[in-house]
């Protein structure tokens, strides 16, 4: 998994890295909560779940 995948319980990146994660997230086409200079990953809306998956059976 890529370093900038990896956010907080909030969807904050590692700090420091904010900058350098957000070029990452939106060349991804992440889902992104914005709020003034405070930008975050939107978890409910980037998580994934293998019950999403669709099984080749």
């Amino acid at each position: 998994m890529p370093w900038w995948r990896v956010v907080d319980a909030m969807g904050r990146p590692v700090r420091g890295a904010a900058h350098e994660a957000l070029v990452h997230f939106l060349e991804e086409s992440t889902p992104l909560l914005h709020r003034g200079d405070d930008v975050r990953v939107d978890l409910a809306r980037a998580s994934w779940s293998s019950h999403d998956a669709v099984r080749d059976t």
